[in-house]
């Protein structure tokens, strides 16, 4: 990636800083999501348990990186928030 938390080498600092990231991990989820319902619907039992369970799996493992990712993201900006607030009223 080309920002420069997606460079660092530690997960949990990369992890909620870059929206591109945030973006590219709601497409892949939806994408996987689509893939898994249309080889339930379409192949049925054509395909075989193991197709529909991979995509399954690849379905939930990455929208538990998105919703990390949100997490993440929210928190820091509550902690931004609370920070900037508290210097205001210092002042």
């Amino acid at each position: 990636m080309g920002c420069s938390s997606c460079g660092k080498n530690i997960f949990t600092e990369k992890i909620g800083k870059c929206k591109d990231c945030i973006y590219l991990s709601a497409v892949t989820s939806v994408l996987f999501w689509t893939l898994w319902c249309f080889s339930v619907q379409m192949f049925g039992e054509t395909i075989g348990h193991f197709a529909k369970h991979i995509f399954l799996f690849l379905a939930l493992f990455v929208n538990l990186l998105f919703i990390a990712h949100i997490l993440t993201y929210l928190n820091d900006r509550r902690q931004i928030k609370n920070e900037t607030e508290k210097n205001n009223t210092s002042l």
